[in-house]
């Protein structure tokens, strides 16, 4: 076996062929993702990879550090997120795996507070795997939407919050498929505002935003009513396979009768099934049997809330408490 954390190691058809023929693929580990987290200064991207004895690439753990705030304050909240989980070859061993995940965990040891792989698809199989390199799984809710049809998208809400849907669209809401970066910008202080009002969690900042609308795996959507933007969508985007739905956010306080955040969402649902993307993940539901009022929506929504679980390794366990009081 061989392990390298420099990219330009791996050929990049084999990396893109592996994110096409792995059962446990997403957006967040392929190469364009990549290079879209290398592309933002706030981000410092890490990536690991496994070649079996004949130079067959049989996995990749491709994620980034994140922080906040000015120095010191930012090195104390440097977290390495894997969205999405490894891109594993479907026949790898549990070896190979082992092997991959504590190669990772070395090579972060001195970059970040901990370690969280964030799953969108059922890793189950191989837990004890993570286990077995001292990463720690936990109870995390998933939220999954049937966007295969227009017509499984509208059965599939909940009818109250279809009516309510409706009734908004006949105020002739306009979506803007391919907004400017000046009209990104121009909404992007509301939508940090209210993420950190709803959410208590930061951002990325607007650089992100605007990189990601330029990218092959990234969608940026807004809502005008009127000459106002009122709602905004983010996504990466997986073809053929699944919408990763990162961001939703809508003027619902101000615009009460135009429900921006669930209009915001149904056309994200429709453009997936207009590009025949199957699956919509809204990226996370909280944890089981805790109210989380987020979830309820994405309930109503159509969402299915499967526990496809967090997997965690913490390098400065009392540090982590606290950004967890913080971020809580």
């Amino acid at each position: 076996m061989t392990i390298t954390h420099n990219p330009d190691n791996i050929n990049t058809s084999e990396w893109n062929e592996l994110a096409l023929s792995s059962t446990l693929s997403s957006a967040f580990q392929t190469f364009e993702s990549y290079l879209l987290y290398a592309s933002c200064s706030e981000f410092q991207p890490f990536f690991t990879a496994l070649t079996d004895d004949n130079n067959r690439l049989k996995g990749i753990v491709c994620g980034a550090v994140h922080s906040n705030g000015p120095f010191p304050f930012s090195l104390l909240t440097r977290r390495a997120i894997v969205f999405g989980g490894p891109l594993l070859a479907d026949d790898i061993t549990g070896d190979e795996l082992l092997a991959l995940l504590q190669a990772t965990t070395a090579f972060l040891r001195r970059k970040a507070i901990y370690l969280e792989f964030r799953f969108t698809e059922d890793y189950s199989h191989f837990h004890s795997i993570f286990i077995q390199a001292g990463i720690n799984i936990y109870p995390a809710l998933d939220a999954i939407i049937d966007t295969s049809s227009h017509e499984s998208i509208i059965r599939n809400i909940q009818k109250r919050k279809r009516r309510q849907i409706r009734a908004a669209l006949r105020n002739n809401i306009e979506t803007i498929e391919n907004p400017s970066k000046e009209e990104i910008a121009s909404f992007y202080p509301i939508l940090r505002n209210i993420h950190w009002r709803v959410s208590h969690k930061p951002i990325p900042s607007l650089d992100f935003f605007l990189k990601l609308s330029d990218s092959p795996i990234g969608y940026v959507s807004l809502l005008r009513y009127d000459t106002e933007i009122v709602a905004l969508n983010a996504a990466f985007i997986l073809p053929r396979r699944k919408f990763y739905h990162m961001y939703s956010v809508g003027r619902d306080s101000s615009y009460t009768f135009l429900d921006p955040s669930s209009v915001a969402l149904y056309t994200l649902l429709h453009t997936a099934a207009d590009r025949n993307i199957p699956l919509c993940d809204l990226m996370g539901a909280g944890v089981p049997n805790k109210p989380y009022g987020v979830r309820d929506f994405k309930i109503r929504m159509g969402a299915e809330t499967p526990d496809y679980k967090r997997a965690r390794y913490l390098f400065c366990p009392i540090i982590y408490k606290l950004l967890s009081l913080l971020f809580h």
